[in-house]
C-alpha cells in the first residue's frame, strides 16, 4: 500500500479544456492510492463542487473544496491590459485557497462569484481588496510558477517576493503555505530554493503539490491535445502552449516522497491540511422562496382559495355552487390533491408558479397547456397553471407528486417564445433585491436571489473527432468522412459506434493515423467543453444566491447564472422553475391575431374551439401534418395514417406511442393491428379492463401501471409510483420483493396468484415503455389545436409557420412548396404592403420583410414608421422619407432584388440603376432640412411639389438573374423557378425530393435539381473531392462526393455550379443525382453518378421502343432501321412493337442487335424512318 498523500491541487474537467480528469476515475485512483482525501481546484470556478463532494463521500473520500483563482495585479475592476503591476502582481497571477469550514466555503463561494461577476477581463479575477473581506475560513498556499511570490522570484525581485509573502502571512496567519513542485522545469527549484529561505526565516510551513491534470501518466499525450482544441492551436506549432516538465498527473504518496526525497515534511503535510479541512455542504433542506399573502392568510388559505375559485369557473360553475353528480369526483380529487400538498409544504411552489402564469395570460403571453406530470394535478388545473382536465381524461396526480417519497414538485412551464424573457424579468423584479443605480460593478449582484442556471457542454462522439482531427493537423475532408461514420444515434459512444460500424473499424485497422484519431477521441470523449445558459431553469432564493451558490457570468452575453448546474442547484436545496420557450406557441398566437381579422371572428380564442372539428380529424387521417405539431415528421404521419383519429383521446397515444421504446419493442405495430382490427383485443386480466379498454390492451402510459397496481394488488396510488419508479431502475433484488408484494396482495383481492405474476411480468415488459398520460394529454392538445387552425384558417396558420421558420432558409423553402401545394398563393415582398412578418392578403401570404436577408430590424422599424404617414410612390419618395442610417444602400438593394419595389416600378433593372441617384438625392434633401434651408421653390423644404425624377431606363433582368437575386435575398425564388419548366422531366427520372427523403436513409435514390453549392477538397492522401447543395423544387439536398465520383464528374459539376452552358450562354444545368441516402437536414446524398438532365434519357434509358403499325413494316423499313440501330451500338436494349390495329400488338427482338445507345440523333433518325414519332425511350 502506497504511503498516505493527498492532492491538495488537482484540475478536474471542470477546468474547461485544461484538466482532463473525471471524477469517477479519480476517486477509484485515490482509493487504490490509499489516499484518505482529495482536494478539487479548478482554475477560477467551482462548477464542479457538489458533484464533487457527493462522489468522494460515496467512495469514503473526503472532499477538499478549492480553487485556483486568478489574482488581479491591481484592482479587480481595472481593464488595463498589462504585464506586471507596479506592486509585482500580474494580472493573470495564480492563487490556490482551499475551504476549511462552512465560513470558508461561504468565502470561496463569494470569491468566485465576485471574480465573475466585478473581475472578470480575460479572466474571472479577485484582488487584494476582496482577499481581505473574505479570507477567514480559507487556507492559502503560494501556488505554482504563475502565482505572484513564484513570478516575483522568477524576475529576479527577491524582496518583492519576501513582501507579499509577509502580506499573504498577515492576512491568513497559520492558513498560509508555501507551495513546493517539483515537474522537471529549473524554475521550479529557483523558486522552490527561495522558499525554503522563507520557510527557515519566517516559518511559514512547506506543503508539496502536484498539480495534477490528468489522471495517469500515459495520458499526457491526450492532455497535450486538449490543451490544443482549448488554445485552437495544431500539436505540430512550434510556439504553442504546453506544459513544459511532466508528471503532472494524480500521483501516489510514495511517488510524491521520492520527487520529495529531501523535503518529506513538505508531503506530510498535505495529511495536515486534509485534517483541517472539513467542509458539510447542506443538502437535503428545501429553500422555498417568500410569496407574499395578504394579511391574516397563510400560503394554505391562499392557495385553497384559486384552486377551489378557478376550478368552478372553469366548469362553468357560479361562485360557491356546491359540486354534485358529476363533479362530485372533482371536489373529492382537489380535497385529497390540496391536502397533500398542504401536507408536503409546497404551497407557496404553486402559488409562484401560478403568480408568473397569470402574469403572462394577463400580458397576452401565450402559455402551454401543460408539460410533463404536473397535468396530472387538479390542483394546477384550478389554478390556471395547466390547461388540462385530469380528472376527464383519468390522470393520476400520484405521477406527479407522491406523498409517499417527499420532493419537490417539478412543473415546467411552455412559453411563447418572444415572451418568455419578459416573464423572467418579472420574476426576477419581484424576487431580487434593489439592483444599485449606476455604471459600477462593485456589489450590483449582492442581492440578487433571481438567476438563471449554467449547463455544460461535453465532447460529443462526432464533436470530439473532429475537434482532435482538426489539432493533429488532419485535412477537413477526412476528419469529416470519420465522423460522418458515426452512427445517427443520441448519445452514441466512439466505442459502440467502434463496434457498430465495420466501415469505421476497417478505417481504423488500415490507416494509423485513424486510429490515434479514435483512440484520442475516445479518451477524451465526454470532457466538459463549454460553460453556457441553460434553456430553461432559473433559480429563486430564500436571500441573496452569492450566500447560497456561486455566480457565473457569461463573458459574451453577460447573463448571470449559478455555477452549479439543474441536478446540484436542486440537491442544494434551490428551488428552480423552468421557463421553456415553444415556438409553436409563437405561430399560434400570430395566426390567431391574423384571423380575429376576418369577419366575425374578432373573439376567436384557439384555447376555445371545438374538439370535435370533423375538417380537423380529416385533415389528420389524410395525412396532411405539414407544419402540425409533433407529428410532422414522416414517420409520425405514417403512425396518424394508420391509427385514423377520429377523437382527441385518440390522438393522445401519438404522442407516447412515437418514441424509440415503443417503435423498437414492437409495441406500436402490436396498437395498430389491434385499431385496424387485425389483431384480436386481448386485455392482461379481466379485473382491469377498464383500465386499459381506452388503449386497446395495451399498456402505454405510466399512469396505467400505477392503476393496476391498485385494483389489482392493493397498492396505495404513491406505493404503485414506487413500484413503477422500481420497474424503471430494474434491480432485481428490489423487483423480487415488489413482485411478492403483488402476488399476495392480488390474491387478497381474490386473484390467482400465478395470474397476478404473470400480470406482473407483462408490467414490468410494458413499463419500460410507458410515459406519462399528462404530457402526452398536453402536447396532443396542442396537436389538435395547430391542426384545427390549418385545417380551418390554412392561410393565417401557414403564413403563422413561415414566419417562424424565416431565418432557416432550407426548413422555409420546404414550407413554402407546401404551401403552394396546397394552391395559396405567395406574394413577393412590397415596400406598400409587406409587414415585418409573413401576412395574408385576399387568401394569399405575403412574404414579410424579417424573412428577406440584410434587412434588419431597425430597417424595418424605420420603414413600417415612414409607410404609416402614405403609401410610397416611387424609389425616390421612398429614399426620401426613410432614416438612411437605418435604410442605408445595403438594405435597399435587397429590396430592389428581391421585388419589394415592383408595384411602382416593374423594371427591377431600371430601379437597380436608379439607387444611386435616389439615395444621393435624399440625402441632399435631408441634410438641407436638417439646416433649415429653404428650396428653390417657394420654401418646400419637405420636397412637396418638386419634379420626381424619372428612372435610368435599363434593359430588365432575365428571367435567371431574377430569380437568383430573389434567391439570394429570400432563400427561395418567387416569381417562378428555375426548375418549373423541367419539372415534368425531373419528376420522371427521380424517385425522391427533399421533401419526400425522410424514413429513406440507407437505400439508393435518384434525386434531381439545381447545383447551388460546391466546395472542393483534399483528402489526407491528396485526392480531391467535394461537398454541395443540391436544391429542388421542394428543399434541397447536402452532397457527399467521395473521390471516384468526384474526380469522374468533376467537369460537370463545376460546369453545373458555374451555370455556364458549352455553348456560353448562363443558365442552370439541371442535374440527376444517384447515390446512397442519409439522414439529415438537410437529408445527405453520397453520390454515385451525376447526369445532366437534358441527356438524361439517353443516359439511364433502360431500353428503346420503336411502335410501329403493322402497315409501316417493309422489307426496306427493317433493313434501314437495322442498319441505323447497328450504327448506334451501346448497352440499352432495343423492342420492336408492331400492332395490328384493333387486334393485337406483337414485342420483338431486333435480330443481331444487343442493344443501342438511345441519343437524341438516333431517335430522330428512326422517327424519319417511319413518317412520324415512333421512339420511346423508357426508364
Amino acid at each position: 500500500m502506497p504511503a498516505p498523500f493527498v492532492h491538495l491541487h488537482l484540475h478536474t474537467q471542470y477546468s474547461l479544456l485544461d484538466g482532463a480528469i473525471k471524477h469517477n476515475p479519480l476517486f477509484e485512483r485515490a482509493k487504490s492510492a490509499n489516499m484518505p482525501a482529495v482536494a478539487q481546484t479548478d482554475h477560477g470556478n467551482l462548477f464542479g463542487t457538489v458533484e464533487f463532494y457527493e462522489k468522494a463521500r460515496a467512495n469514503d473520500i473526503k472532499p477538499i473544496i478549492g480553487c485556483e483563482v486568478y489574482f488581479a495585479g491591481g484592482s479587480r475592476f481595472d481593464r488595463e491590459k498589462k504585464q506586471r503591476a507596479e506592486t509585482g502582481y500580474d494580472a493573470i497571477n495564480h492563487l490556490l485557497l482551499l475551504a476549511m469550514d462552512a465560513r470558508g466555503y461561504q468565502n470561496l463561494m463569494a470569491l468566485v462569484s465576485k471574480a465573475y461577476l466585478e473581475g472578470f477581463y480575460y479572466k474571472p479575477r479577485i484582488d487584494w481588496e476582496l482577499l481581505e473581506t473574505y479570507h477567514q475560513g480559507l487556507i492559502c498556499t503560494s501556488g505554482c510558477l504563475s502565482a505572484p511570490v513564484p513570478r516575483s522570484i522568477l524576475a529576479n525581485e527577491p524582496d518583492t517576493a519576501w513582501t507579499m509573502a509577509e502580506d499573504f502571512k498577515r492576512l491568513f496567519g497559520d492558513r498560509y503555505y508555501l507551495e513546493v513542485q517539483r515537474h522537471g522545469i529549473p524554475a521550479q527549484e529557483i523558486v522552490n530554493q527561495e522558499l525554503l529561505k522563507m520557510h527557515h526565516d519566517m516559518g511559514i510551513p512547506l506543503v508539496a503539490t502536484n498539480d495534477a491534470h490528468y489522471l495517469e501518466e500515459h495520458d499526457h499525450d491526450d492532455h497535450d491535445v486538449l490543451l490544443c482544441v482549448g488554445t485552437a492551436a495544431n500539436v505540430s506549432d512550434e510556439q504553442r502552449f504546453r506544459f513544459d516538465g511532466h508528471g503532472f498527473y494524480v500521483k501516489d504518496g510514495d511517488a510524491m516522497l521520492e520527487v520529495f526525497h529531501d523535503m518529506p515534511k513538505a508531503v506530510e503535510a498535505t495529511l495536515e491540511i486534509a485534517e483541517r479541512c472539513d467542509v458539510e455542504i447542506p443538502m437535503g433542506e428545501y429553500h422555498m422562496p417568500d410569496y407574499q399573502v395578504p394579511s391574516g392568510k397563510s400560503l394554505d388559505d391562499v392557495m385553497e382559495e384559486q384552486a377551489w375559485t378557478g376550478l368552478r369557473a372553469k366548469l362553468g360553475m357560479d361562485v360557491g355552487e356546491p359540486f354534485v353528480g358529476d363533479r362530485e369526483a372533482y371536489k373529492q380529487r382537489l380535497e385529497h390533491e390540496l391536502g397533500v400538498i398542504k401536507g408536503m409544504g409546497f404551497p407557496g411552489y404553486f402559488l409562484i408558479v401560478a403568480d408568473f402564469i397569470n402574469y403572462a395570460k394577463a400580458n397576452d403571453i401565450p402559455v402551454g397547456p401543460g408539460r410533463g406530470s404536473s397535468a396530472g394535478s387538479l390542483v394546477a388545473f384550478g389554478m390556471n397553471i395547466t390547461n388540462v382536465d385530469p380528472v376527464e381524461y383519468d390522470i393520476i396526480f400520484e405521477r406527479f407528486l407522491n406523498p409517499e417519497r417527499i420532493s419537490m414538485p417539478d412543473i415546467d412551464v411552455d412559453f411563447c417564445m418572444r415572451g418568455r424573457e419578459q416573464v423572467i424579468r418579472y420574476v426576477a423584479d419581484k424576487y431580487d433585491g434593489d439592483v444599485p443605480e449606476g455604471d459600477s460593478l462593485e456589489g450590483r449582484y449582492d442581492k440578487m436571489k433571481v438567476a438563471q442556471i449554467v449547463t455544460f457542454g461535453t465532447l460529443q462522439a462526432k464533436a470530439a473527432i473532429r475537434d482532435v482531427g482538426r489539432v493533429l493537423g488532419m485535412s477537413y475532408g477526412e476528419v469529416d468522412r470519420i465522423a460522418k461514420m458515426i452512427p445517427e444515434v443520441l448519445g452514441i459512444k466512439i466505442e459502440e459506434a467502434i463496434a457498430q460500424s465495420p466501415e469505421l473499424r476497417t478505417a481504423m485497422d488500415s490507416d494509423g493515423q485513424i486510429k490515434r484519431l479514435l483512440d484520442t477521441a475516445r479518451n477524451l470523449e465526454g470532457i466538459t467543453r463549454h460553460a453556457s445558459k441553460h434553456a430553461a431553469g432559473v433559480v429563486v432564493g430564500t436571500r441573496p444566491l452569492i450566500e447560497m451558490v456561486p455566480l457565473y457570468k457569461d463573458p459574451k452575453s453577460g447573463d448571470v447564472m449559478t455555477q452549479y448546474n439543474m441536478n446540484c442547484v436542486e440537491q442544494i436545496g434551490l428551488i428552480k422553475f423552468d421557463f421553456l420557450g415553444l415556438k409553436t406557441l409563437t405561430l399560434m398566437a400570430d395566426a390567431e391575431r391574423m384571423i380575429r381579422r376576418k369577419p366575425g371572428l374578432a373573439e376567436f380564442d384557439v384555447n376555445g374551439i371545438p374538439m370535435d372539428d370533423p375538417t380537423t380529424y380529416e385533415l389528420l387521417c389524410r395525412g396532411d401534418t405539414e407544419g402540425v405539431f409533433q407529428v410532422e415528421s414522416s414517420g409520425m404521419t405514417d403512425l396518424v395514417l394508420k391509427l385514423k383519429p377520429a377523437t382527441f383521446r385518440e390522438i393522445i397515444p401519438l404522442v407516447a406511442l412515437y418514441r424509440p421504446g415503443p417503435l423498437q419493442s414492437g409495441m406500436v405495430d402490436d396498437y395498430v393491428a389491434r385499431k385496424s382490427g387485425a389483431t384480436k383485443i386481448e386485455y392482461l386480466h379481466p379485473s382491469i379492463i377498464d383500465l386499459t379498454e381506452e388503449t386497446l390492451g395495451v399498456i402505454i402510459y405510466q399512469d396505467q401501471v400505477l392503476q393496476i397496481a391498485q385494483k389489482m394488488a392493493g397498492y396505495s396510488l404513491g406505493e404503485a409510483d414506487l413500484l413503477r419508479r422500481a420497474m424503471g431502475k430494474k434491480k432485481a433484488d428490489v423487483m423480487q420483493q415488489q413482485r411478492e408484494r403483488f402476488i399476495s396482495g392480488s390474491i387478497t383481492n381474490d386473484i390467482d396468484g400465478k395470474e397476478a405474476g404473470r400480470v406482473f411480468d407483462l408490467i414490468v415488459e410494458f413499463a419500460g415503455y410507458g410515459f406519462p398520460k399528462a404530457h402526452s394529454t398536453a402536447y396532443a392538445y396542442i396537436t389538435y389545436q395547430t391542426a384545427y387552425l390549418k385545417a380551418n384558417h390554412p392561410a393565417e396558420y401557414l403564413a403563422s409557420v413561415l414566419t417562424i421558420e424565416s431565418s432557416n432558409h432550407d426548413r422555409l423553402s420546404r414550407y413554402i412548396a407546401h404551401v403552394r401545394e396546397k394552391g395559396i398563393e405567395i406574394l413577393p415582398p412590397d415596400v406598400n404592403h409587406s409587414d415585418l412578418d409573413f401576412g395574408v392578403v385576399d387568401g394569399a401570404i405575403r412574404f414579410g420583410f424579417a424573412g428577406i436577408k440584410n434587412v434588419g430590424a431597425g430597417a424595418i422599424e424605420v420603414i413600417l414608421e415612414a409607410r404609416r404617414e402614405g403609401a410610397f410612390e416611387s424609389l425616390f419618395d421612398f429614399a426620401d422619407r426613410v432614416d438612411a442610417r437605418k435604410v442605408n444602400r445595403r438594405v435597399v438593394e435587397a429590396l430592389v432584388k428581391c421585388g419589394a419595389f415592383d408595384s411602382l416600378h416593374p423594371g427591377r433593372a431600371s430601379v437597380w440603376a436608379s439607387i444611386d441617384g435616389a439615395l444621393e438625392r435624399a440625402a441632399s434633401m435631408q441634410r438641407d432640412r436638417a439646416v433649415g434651408q429653404e428650396s428653390l421653390f417657394g420654401g418646400l423644404g419637405d420636397g412637396a411639389g418638386l419634379d420626381i425624377p424619372k428612372l435610368i431606363e435599363k434593359t430588365d433582368w432575365n428571367d435567371r438573374e431574377r430569380l437568383s437575386f430573389e434567391k439570394e435575398l429570400l432563400g427561395f425564388y418567387v416569381t417562378g423557378h428555375p426548375l418549373s419548366s423541367v419539372a415534368p422531366l425531373l419528376a420522371s427520372f427521380t424517385d425522391t425530393t427533399s421533401l419526400t427523403a425522410a424514413g429513406k436513409a440507407g437505400r439508393e435514390i435518384r434525386a434531381g435539381g439545381l447545383l447551388t453549392g460546391l466546395r472542393e477538397t483534399r483528402t489526407k492522401r491528396g485526392l480531391r473531392m467535394g461537398f454541395g447543395t443540391l436544391e429542388d423544387l421542394e428543399g434541397s439536398f447536402e452532397l457527399v462526393i467521395f473521390t471516384e465520383s468526384f474526380e469522374q464528374h468533376v467537369g460537370l459539376l463545376r460546369e453545373a455550379k458555374d451555370e455556364m452552358t458549352a455553348a456560353g450562354e448562363r443558365g442552370p444545368i439541371p442535374l440527376i443525382i444517384h447515390g446512397t441516402l442519409e439522414e439529415g437536414d438537410p437529408p445527405k446524398i453520397l453520390v454515385r453518378d451525376v447526369t445532366r438532365l437534358d441527356i438524361a434519357e439517353e443516359k439511364l434509358a433502360a431500353s428503346l421502343r420503336v411502335r410501329v403499325k403493322s402497315p409501316d413494316i417493309t422489307r426496306d423499313r427493317l433493313i434501314a432501321l437495322k442498319r441505323l440501330l447497328s450504327a448506334h451500338a451501346g448497352d440499352c436494349g432495343v423492342y420492336l412493337h408492331i400492332t395490328i390495329p384493333g387486334e393485337s400488338e406483337t414485342v420483338l427482338g431486333v435480330g443481331g442487335i444487343r442493344g443501342v445507345s438511345p441519343t437524341m440523333e438516333l431517335c430522330q433518325e428512326v422517327d424519319r424512318l417511319f413518317g412520324r414519332p415512333v421512339t420511346e425511350r423508357a426508364i
